[in-house]
């Protein structure tokens, strides 16, 4: 998978798959953008990860709402 390089918008990072996820794209040499509702597990998150390459933006929005995703693509 080429993914060195990439920008990359993860919503949902902050439990389940999104944040296996986001633990296993932290290893690529990529700027990621961790979208989630609940700021404090974000968080936590973004700092689990190890052998982290990516750059690691959290941003903390409501995407069931058009204000939200607004927000997350104006960032």
């Amino acid at each position: 998978m080429k993914i060195d390089g990439k920008r990359i918008v993860l919503t949902g990072a902050a439990s389940g798959i999104g944040r296996e996820l986001l633990a296993q794209l932290a290893r690529y040499d990529a700027e990621i953008v961790a979208a989630d509702l609940n700021a404090e597990k974000l968080s936590e998150s973004v700092r689990a990860p190890q052998n982290i390459r990516a750059s690691l933006n959290p941003f903390v929005c409501d995407l069931s709402t058009q204000d939200g995703t607004d927000e997350l693509f104006a960032h």
